[in-house]
C-alpha cells in the first residue's frame, strides 16, 4: 500500500521550511542505508558523491532528524529520523522533485518485503537480523566508544611531530643541568609516544604525509586557511590521519592542514 505523505513533507505542513531538499533527503537515506553514523567528508562526500552544506546540517538538526558532532562533522539518525525513514519506505515520491521515482520504487519494494515480517529499517540496516535488545545496545556502545577512541588517537598521532620539534628546539637551546634535564624529558616522552604509535597502529591508523611534503590538495583530506582549489599543489603542515579498512580504501579520520606550495 502506498500512502500519501503527511506532516513533515506534506504541503499542508505548518512550517513550509520543513520541506526537505534533495540533499537533505539524500543525507537521511544515506544514514538509513549505512545503518551507522557518517562523516560529511570522508563518508558522505567520498562514498555517496554529494556535499552537505551548513544550512542542510542546521536544518536537519533543527527538525530533530539527526544528531551531529563536530571534528569531523558526523551525523547519525535520531529516533525521529528513523521514524522518517520508515515512513519513506511506504510513501509516494515527493512532488516537485524530479527523478526520484525509481528510488521510491525500490523503497516501496523494500517495504513490501520487510513489513510482513515486522522488521523495521533500523533493524534491517543496522543489524541484518533482530538480535536481543541488550546485544544491540552493547554493540552500539562499543562502536561509539571505538569511534571516539580512534579520533582521539588520530589527533594525538597528528600532533606528535609538532611536539617532537618543540622538544628538540628546547633541548638544543639549553645547556648544563637544564640541558641534561630536557634530554631526560625527551627520552621519557619517547616512551609515551611509542605507546601512542603502537595503539594507533593496532587500530589501523597512520599519517599520509610528513610535514612540508608536497601533496595534491583534496578537501576530503585537507583543510586550509587559504582558499585552495582541489588539485592545487600544497605543502603539508599537518598530515591527514587515515584508517585502513578490510573492504575498501582507507578512510580519513582527521583532516590535515595544508597551505599553497
Amino acid at each position: 500500500m502506498i500512502v500519501r505523505r503527511q506532516g513533515l513533507n506534506s504541503p499542508a505542513a505548518a512550517n513550509p521550511k520543513s520541506e526537505l531538499t534533495p540533499v537533505e533527503r539524500a543525507v537521511l537515506l544515506a544514514l538509513m542505508s549505512a545503518g551507522r553514523p557518517l562523516r560529511e567528508s570522508a563518508d558522505i562526500q567520498v562514498h555517496y558523491g554529494f556535499s552537505v552544506k551548513p544550512a542542510h546540517r542546521a536544518k536537519l538538526k533543527t527538525l530533530g532528524l539527526v544528531e551531529t558532532t563536530p571534528r569531523p562533522w558526523t551525523h547519525s539518525l535520531t529516533r525521529k529520523g528513523w521514524d522518517w525513514a520508515k515512513s519513506e519506505l511506504e510513501s509516494a515520491p515527493p512532488k516537485g522533485l524530479m527523478g526520484l521515482g525509481p528510488l521510491y520504487a525500490v523503497l516501496n519494494g523494500l517495504h513490501r518485503v520487510l513489513s510482513p515480517k515486522g522488521v523495521t529499517p533500523e533493524q534491517f540496516f543496522q543489524e541484518g537480523a533482530i538480535p536481543p535488545k541488550a546485544d544491540r545496545l552493547g554493540a552500539d556502545l562499543s562502536n561509539a566508544a571505538w569511534s571516539s577512541a580512534d579520533e582521539t588517537l588520530a589527533l594525538a598521532l597528528q600532533d606528535i611531530p609538532t611536539f617532537e620539534r618543540v622538544l628538540g628546539r628546547y633541548e638544543g637551546a639549553l645547556s648544563g643541568e637544564a640541558g641534561a634535564a630536557m634530554k631526560q624529558i625527551r627520552l621519557a616522552s619517547e616512551l609515551v609516544l611509542q605507546h601512542v604509535r603502537q595503539a594507533a597502529s593496532l587500530r589501523g591508523l597512520q599519517a599520509m604525509y610528513a610535514k612540508s611534503e608536497q601533496a595534491v590538495f583534496d578537501p576530503v583530506e585537507f583543510e586550509s586557511d587559504d582558499p585552495m582549489p582541489a588539485g592545487a599543489k600544497a605543502a603539508v603542515i599537518k598530515s591527514p590521519i587515515v584508517k585502513s579498512t578490510a573492504t575498501g580504501p582507507p578512510i580519513v579520520v582527521v583532516r590535515g592542514l595544508a597551505e599553497p606550495a
